[in-house]
């Protein structure tokens, strides 16, 4: 469940993009994710892979959204949140750190973080992950670039990615 709340700023920013606009979503997502470097901080933890690249990644699009003025739509801003999020993913686990490692060692003893399954065991998962993420992106791409590609249908499909990459994040370990 910890997990979950490193995905917080992502969903604030989509709820708020909608609600309020784009240059309040990613502003106050930019804020959640730099606030939860300073909670794990504050805890004497790790930093994960996803809240640092959550932070740049929210703090980035709001600067550039603020310089630019820009007028991209909600689906636009999720499909650039969702490919920037797809890369953190793909990046952590590039260096051999997949983005769920953090989290996984707060729930497993220690002497297991060495086993080569447990790393094996966290790449798999965030690959389950990444592929969520692109098919998340996949689907707000058809909303903003496929001429009557319905927006419910990008958000149904959008439920369930995250929905598939939570059942098999909880299933996969056991």
């Amino acid at each position: 469940m910890e997990m979950l709340l490193g995905f917080l700023p992502f969903i604030a920013a989509a709820v708020l993009n909608a609600l309020l606009g784009p240059a309040v979503g990613l502003s106050v997502a930019a804020v959640l994710a730099g606030g939860q470097i300073v909670r794990e901080r504050r805890a004497g933890r790790e930093v994960g892979f996803l809240d640092v690249g959550s932070f740049l990644l929210f703090a980035g699009l709001a600067l550039v959204f603020a310089l630019t003025g820009g007028t991209l739509s909600t689906f636009a801003i999720r499909l650039v949140t969702d490919l920037g999020l797809l890369a953190i993913v793909l990046a952590s686990m590039a260096v051999g750190r997949p983005f769920t490692l953090v989290y996984a060692r707060r729930v497993v003893p220690e002497h297991l973080w060495s086993d080569p399954r447990f790393l094996r065991v966290n790449q798999i998962i965030t690959g389950a992950w990444a592929l969520a993420f692109l098919v998340m992106a996949a689907a707000e791409a058809a909303v903003v670039f496929v001429p009557g590609f319905p927006g419910w249908l990008g958000v149904v499909i959008v439920v369930a990615a995250l929905a598939a990459a939570i059942a098999f994040s909880r299933r996969f370990p056991a």
